[in-house]
């Protein structure tokens, strides 16, 4: 784990050469505490190694137990109030020091933090705490103040990243490295040190952060694809403006896809006194190769059936030709794209929407010399049931084709099993892991499992159900946190069980003995649950649990046998699922695989209400209910699926608008 401490403050220069971020590193520090870390970095004791980063963005995870400390010097592009957060895996803070003196800040108690983390929060998670933003920061335009980060890693990942908000911005964004200028040389380059893809070639600088400030400074400039940038690349000299324009990327000026070094030296007149020159530092940048770019890609589409979807891209090229467009499309789990005829615009349009047309929409850019890039979106309808497994014979998705995996091994196989009371009856067998009461899941491909295609999950939209029945086999052991479903990621990556990271799993019995949803937001490690009021036994028998989940309201709701038995708030999207591991009896943690039958698996893309999730489990798993999606009922005016108030109040406006006459 780590901690970080940021300080921003005034002081006075120590003359360091490099620009940009100074990262000093004290390797073997044994810190617990954001004091600690204060002390180590603030107590004089010389680092081990002193290297340089171009923005405060760390990620390390190659080594543990250091403290580090970033220097540098912030240039703020406009006057007014800024706010700061941190993001950092355990304990940060932030200071502004109204003085020139670094070592004002001495502990955590006599100086407290403008703005902190306690604990630890995920990375680029600058919100969860109010803690972790600064209150407004009033800067001036063009006048640096040197900002120092003092950072802590224990064990386990470390980073820290520092953001801010602009004066009158709403968005949080990370500082980036144009802001940040050298103390004696010039600064914050744009294009960026390292750039690649650059479209432009007009060349921008900041000015050294401390300088004489008599007379007025001066600049020299260095363009070269040598590295050398020997005197024969000086392109400009004596100039007074922090900008130079080298001309377009267009293969004349500058050449396509070529790497680029620049310089800027500085003089200081110090009118008066002694001036001073400073060699600057080289930087590089790649040009843009000449073929086309996407400039805006389109957007995902939630249509509806009957309607229309829209899908548009903004495509460019710097080279002398003309492009050309081609759309094709593939369903969710398709293999193979088919290029739609006719759709050879920058805009394609699909009118007359029917469930066949969910899926991805690519759109192929290309140029005259056979240059291209691709770019695609995705169609979200609902139709109601979107995957159906029923296990008759085989794994296969009678609805949409993503058909699942079974995975066994000889000791523990996956069967199919006549259901109770059906003998000979080849459309009502089950599916039967056996994989007793020990098997884990770091067992991997010999536990008895199913694999659902990636991204069965993600591809949902706002709303899901996900229905199972099923027979659990646990014999009491205290085996607990076996899984009928578990849908995401672990850290052991694709088809490997490990620690979970993002999820939705369903569980028979939990810690708690009652059998628990659960679901997991990487981005701040946080895990919510619901649990069920009874326990399962080898007595329950078949049961029926059903899942929703509605991000348009915010809810998501257990179901047993049709009853509703728990609810709970959503806390991320399932767009954001990494759903590389969409397992039906296997978990992302090591845990027991399932003992079981499973007769029927169903995934919806909408929240079922009560009533019909009711008269599903009434239907039991061999018989369907009527998809309203599909068959659409007319008093579904705002063609959602669900007929609720919200269709009564476009009613009722209705009425009240055109009275008992139809609208025209």
């Amino acid at each position: 784990m780590l901690n970080c401490l940021l300080t921003v403050m005034l002081m006075a220069s120590t003359g360091w050469g490099a620009g940009f971020v100074k990262r000093e590193l004290w390797e073997g520090a044994a810190t617990t505490t954001l004091n600690d870390a204060v002390l180590v970095a603030q107590g004089g004791s010389a680092p081990t190694t002193t290297t340089y980063i171009a923005q405060l963005d760390y990620v390390g995870n190659t080594i543990d137990g250091y403290v580090d400390k970033f220097t540098a010097w912030l240039v703020p592009p406009v006057t007014g109030n800024y706010v700061f957060y941190i993001s950092s895996d355990d304990d940060a803070g932030v200071w502004i020091v109204p003085d020139a003196n670094d070592k004002a800040i001495i502990n955590v108690t006599d100086t407290p933090p403008l703005c902190r983390v306690t604990g630890w929060r995920g990375y680029g998670d600058y919100t969860s705490t109010a803690e972790q933003a600064s209150a407004p920061v009033a800067l001036q335009a063009g006048i640096p103040v040197k900002m120092v980060v003092i950072h802590r890693d224990g064990t386990g990942g470390d980073y820290a990243t520092v953001a801010w908000t602009l004066p009158g911005g709403t968005t949080i964004d990370v500082i980036g490295s144009q802001y940040f200028a050298g103390e004696q040389q010039a600064g914050g380059p744009i294009p960026a040190d390292g750039q690649t893809n650059v479209k432009s070639g007009l060349l921008s600088w900041l000015p050294p952060a401390k300088w004489s400030g008599k007379g007025t400074l001066t600049y020299d400039v260095y363009l070269s694809t040598d590295p050398n940038l020997f005197p024969s690349s000086l392109v400009s000299n004596d100039q007074t403006t922090t900008a130079f324009d080298a001309g377009a990327v267009n293969g004349i000026n500058l050449q396509f896809g070529k790497n680029y070094y620049w310089r800027v030296d500085v003089t200081d007149p110090n009118s008066g006194g002694t001036g001073s020159f400073t060699t600057g530092e080289k930087w590089t940048f790649t040009t843009n190769d000449g073929k086309p770019f996407i400039v805006t890609a389109p957007g995902n589409v939630f249509g509806t059936l009957n309607g229309s979807a829209s899908f548009t891209v903004v495509a460019d090229t710097l080279a002398n030709t003309t492009l050309s467009y081609q759309w094709s499309f593939k369903t969710f789990f398709g293999a193979a794209w088919t290029d739609i005829p006719g759709a050879t615009g920058p805009t394609y349009t699909k009118n007359g929407l029917q469930p066949s047309d969910r899926g991805l929409y690519r759109v192929r850019v290309y140029d005259t010399l056979g240059n291209e890039v691709f770019a695609e979106a995705r169609l979200y309808m609902r139709i109601g049931l979107v995957n159906r497994y029923s296990f008759t014979d085989n794994a296969n998705d009678s609805v949409s084709g993503a058909n699942g995996t079974i995975y066994q091994s000889a000791n523990y196989p996956a069967t199919f099993i006549d259901a109770p009371g059906t003998s000979g009856d080849p459309t009502k067998r089950q599916l039967y892991l056996a994989n007793g009461p020990t098997r884990t899941g770091s067992a991997g491909g010999l536990l008895a499992y199913v694999d659902l295609p990636n991204g069965v999950i993600s591809t949902l939209g706002t709303q899901a159900t996900f229905m199972a029945w099923f027979t659990w086999r646990e014999t009491d052991t205290g085996q607990n946190w076996q899984r009928v479903f578990d849908f995401g990621n672990s850290t052991g990556g694709e088809n490997v069980s490990g620690t979970g990271n993002n999820y939705l799993m369903l569980t028979p019995r939990a810690d708690g003995r009652t059998p628990r949803f659960g679901y997991k937001n990487f981005s701040t490690g946080e895990e919510r649950y619901l649990n069920a009021s009874a326990s399962l036994t080898t007595t329950s028998g078949q049961v029926c649990y059903a899942i929703t989940w509605n991000e348009d309201t915010g809810r998501t709701e257990m179901y047993r046998n049709g009853k509703l038995v728990s609810a709970g708030d959503i806390h991320f999207k399932l767009s954001n699922v990494n759903d590389i591991n969409n397992w039906l009896g296997r978990a992302q943690f090591n845990d027991n695989g399932f003992w079981g039958n499973i007769n029927e698996f169903r995934i919806y893309d909408q929240a079922l209400p009560a009533f019909e999730i009711a008269a599903a489990y009434a239907l039991g798993p061999d018989t369907l209910i009527a998809n309203p999606c599909v068959n659409q009922p007319s008093s579904d005016i705002n063609n959602d699926c669900v007929i609720d108030l919200d269709d009564f109040a476009l009613i009722a406006a209705e009425w009240l608008d055109c009275g008992l006459t139809t609208c025209p």
